[in-house]
């Protein structure tokens, strides 16, 4: 246990989360999304309590909160790392502080904890974000000495602006240049056992993403990472939309696209990964994917009026494709990366 003026600094086990602490956490998050996100609706504490109860096995996690003088929690420092494997080397930290607790002192102290436990478990380097809206966070970053590795883009399509017949138009010239060579196959929710390692081969594609100035690398996903994201999805009433270009002569799935939907915030869709194989690229794949998974939105999600994707600033052939569709700039995010030493001698410094 620590002090900071006012503040106590307790670790907490995140997977041992009691409900009062749960409601405690579910309280601090919709208080810092409004900062955040203030034109959506809050996360409900149903689905907030199932997603903070069921971790998943990998990576490691752990936690450490501040409280006020009179009890109150002020905020929370959230890490994940992976004991093998890729990235094995860093230590990514989550750290919230209510506004009017900023600026006394207490990210610094939940982050030296942290950086504490990092150099002790040997990690060299540790990684976080913000974003636009919450200027604090990135003065923050600044302060400790961390530095941007990677700047993207939250990227907004109103449904209302978007143009079925360019849609159509996709399709019918993806179809074409398909031929006997490509289809299209999908499913929802759950990966069928029979597929489930064309899939998992399928999403690494995204290890051709651009990484920019980051010291990490593309995570590879197991299929147990995969069946604890389809649980966790499902437990909350989330619609997940997977969609595939598949080489007939092979059955190899070359590309990839999914979605996913919520009834917490029914008018958003949320676009996660889009790629196509480089050896299959060049074909018309990657607008085929983007504007048939569209087609099925407009058609069966009458209640959604926007669809978000990240897309790095520097993935200039998915922005074209993007922007081409309507997406538009609406949040500027950036993950930040500091060496784990340097962090510790800048948190062991006076803060000026």
């Amino acid at each position: 246990m620590g002090t900071v003026q006012t503040a106590r600094i307790d670790e907490v086990d995140p997977r041992q989360y009691s409900d009062g602490e749960i409601a405690e956490l579910h309280e601090l998050q919709v208080e810092l999304d409004k900062e955040a996100h203030p034109e959506d609706p809050p996360v409900s504490l149903r689905a907030f309590s199932w997603t903070a109860r069921n971790l998943p096995e990998e990576p490691q996690f752990s936690a450490w909160w501040a409280r006020d003088g009179a009890g109150h929690l002020i905020g929370v420092i959230r890490t994940h790392t992976y004991p093998s494997g890729t990235n094995s080397h860093a230590m990514d930290v989550w750290l919230q502080v209510r506004p009017v607790a900023r600026r006394q002192g207490i990210g610094r102290e939940l982050l030296r904890h942290a950086a504490e436990r990092a150099g002790a478990e040997g990690k060299t380097l540790i990684t976080g974000w913000t974003n636009e809206r919450v200027a604090a966070g990135a003065e923050f970053c600044r302060s400790v000495g961390a530095e941007v590795g990677y700047a993207e883009h939250i990227n907004r399509l109103l449904l209302a602006e978007l143009d079925p017949e360019l849609l159509q138009e996709w399709v019918e010239d993806g179809r074409r240049r398909a031929g006997e060579d490509y289809e299209l196959i999908g499913f929802d929710r759950r990966c069928p056992d029979d597929l489930a390692d064309a899939v998992l081969e399928a999403f690494e594609v995204m290890a051709d993403a651009p990484r920019e100035g980051m010291h990490t690398e593309h995570r590879h996903m197991t299929l147990a990472e995969m069946r604890n994201h389809e649980q966790r999805a499902l437990a909350v009433g989330a619609e997940v939309w997977c969609l595939f270009p598949r080489e007939r002569r092979t059955g190899r799935l070359v590309g990839v696209t999914n979605v996913w939907w919520q009834p917490d915030h029914p008018q958003l869709v949320a676009q996660g990964d889009t790629g196509v194989v480089a050896a299959h690229r060049g074909r018309g794949l990657g607008k085929w994917l983007k504007a048939a998974m569209l087609q099925r939105i407009l058609a069966e999600r009458s209640e959604a009026t926007e669809v978000r994707t990240g897309n790095a600033d520097s993935n200039g052939p998915m922005l074209s494709i993007n922007h081409r569709l309507g997406f538009r700039p609406y949040i500027a995010s950036a993950a930040w990366q500091v060496e784990v030493e340097a962090l510790r001698r800048a948190l062991a410094a006076p803060d000026v």
